[in-house]
């Protein structure tokens, strides 16, 4: 006999799997994606913007299976949470982030 929580996997897996199609093949794709980006990295150590290039492009794997407005508004955040953290720091940036700094000091 089946333990509940087997079931409930395999009834979670068989949804997802209608959303997104097969799970394996939907990892093979991701996998294949993630080499792409991440090339000779894993070496030298993954960087946080990566990360969130590769939920992004998680999110547009899912995309390519079926339409899920979620997916779009994950993959856009991701998209902006990268650039924010891969562009290079301004003097102008330094001075909102001191500033910024300065605040939080007093509200303590």
């Amino acid at each position: 006999m089946e333990n509940p929580q087997d079931k409930r996997l395999q009834h979670l897996r068989s949804v997802k799997e209608k959303q997104y199609g097969p799970f394996s093949s939907s990892m093979n794709k991701i996998a294949a994606a993630w080499n792409i980006l991440l090339k000779d990295q894993l070496r030298l150590g993954i960087e946080g913007w990566q990360v969130a290039l590769m939920y992004a492009q998680a999110k547009l794997i899912r995309i390519t299976h079926s339409y899920k407005e979620d997916s779009y508004d994950d993959c856009e955040l991701y998209l902006l949470q990268a650039k924010e953290m891969q562009q290079p720091m301004t003097e102008e940036w330094i001075r909102g982030y001191l500033k910024w700094q300065k605040d939080q000091k007093k509200k303590k």
